[in-house]
């Protein structure tokens, strides 16, 4: 058997991480199982976070399809075309993707086109039930064109019935980023900025936005900083950056003796940061998800949660759109930081289960 496990973006590497972890087992146990990591950028996208792979214990990809473009509608065409071209030469048996992507949607397109070949999505039945955000399109596409589906929740279960999925198609199988953060959580070291801030255990809260909902407009994104250290007065807030929020918070010049900005970490060094705590405030479905597996308390500040699971599970809150609503749940969470449980089957052993069902296709 040949699989073709294809990622987009940085997140989808820590999604797929575990399932090629666990062919890479299969393959010193014997089992006749081969497989091609694809990633669908450029070999430079992910130099950025040079540690990354040996942390995961992954080899790099095999094949860069070398997509560089920042329109959504071109990067699909192009996935298409150049997927197509990959499967022209060789045919894997097998897909797996997120879908989550435009590019990643585009290959689901690409291999669809050949009935012979098997495609399955990694973390199905995601819903937000908005059409208006990119990756909710790019989802209901890859899903709507797939074999096969692995759910992390039984919340995306429902979703992809609703949709018309039998049951017979949908295998509930666990979410495969926590196997990594679990994996991982063994290497978590603090970082630098531990002792030079003096920070404590539960003494602190994170604050990390990505979403262009809060840091595409530069008012929003003052008003909800400055919401952020009002409620949360003298705790220290660590606010973790990529490079253009960055250039939009030195534009703003916010001055505030406990809000720290600090750029990109590593993964070790992260985790270590949220599993410590006092609480994560975030619109990002994957800090959502490695606080749930920490059991950091978690407050969303986006309108949406695209891991519902953990909302029921109760490590994390959704805060709501206005300002007022947003000031309300950081009280609430500033008086009580329950930590919750972690959401079922987030238990480390989700790859196994994924390719427990390869095998038998």
């Amino acid at each position: 058997m040949l699989v073709d496990i294809i990622a987009g973006s940085r997140t989808d590497i820590l999604r797929v991480a575990s399932v090629l972890e666990a062919i890479q087992y299969e393959q010193r146990k014997g089992t006749r199982i081969g497989y091609r990591f694809i990633y669908t950028g450029k070999d430079i996208d992910i130099n950025l976070d040079k540690d990354l792979f040996s942390q995961l214990n992954i080899s790099r990809p095999n094949i860069y399809l070398d997509i560089d473009s920042k329109d959504e509608s071109s990067q699909m065409a192009s996935a298409i075309s150049r997927y197509a071209r990959v499967l022209s030469n060789n045919k894997p048996d097998t897909v797996l993707l997120t879908g989550q992507t435009a590019t990643t949607a585009g290959c689901a397109i690409a291999a669809r086109k050949l009935p012979e070949i098997k495609l399955g999505i990694l973390h199905a039945g995601v819903r937000t039930n908005n059409r208006e955000y990119a990756s909710e399109l790019n989802r209901i596409i890859s899903d709507a064109v797939a074999d096969f589906y692995f759910t992390a929740s039984q919340i995306a279960n429902e979703n992809l019935r609703m949709n018309g999925v039998p049951d017979e198609h949908i295998f509930f199988t666990g979410n495969t980023y926590a196997d990594v953060v679990l994996k991982v959580k063994k290497q978590f070291a603090a970082p630098d900025l531990w002792d030079v801030l003096s920070l404590r255990n539960d003494g602190y809260a994170m604050l990390i936005l990505n979403k262009p909902y809060n840091t595409g407009y530069a008012p929003n994104l003052k008003n909800l900083i400055v919401t952020c250290l009002k409620q949360l007065k003298n705790t220290p807030i660590i606010m973790v950056v990529n490079p253009e929020t960055e250039k939009i918070l030195q534009k703003l010049a916010i001055q505030a003796h406990n809000l720290h900005i600090v750029k990109r970490l590593g993964f070790r060094q992260l985790g270590y940061l949220v599993q410590h705590a006092k609480a994560v405030l975030t619109d990002s479905t994957t800090m959502q998800e490695l606080s749930a597996v920490l059991m950091a308390p978690t407050l969303t500040l986006y309108p949406y949660c695209e891991c519902p699971e953990t909302i029921e599970a109760g490590t994390n809150r959704l805060a709501g759109e206005e300002l007022f609503d947003i000031e309300n749940a950081l009280a609430a969470l500033n008086k009580n930081n329950n930590k919750g449980n972690i959401p079922y089957l987030w238990d480390g052993k989700a790859a196994e289960r994924v390719l427990a069902v390869l095998k038998r296709m």
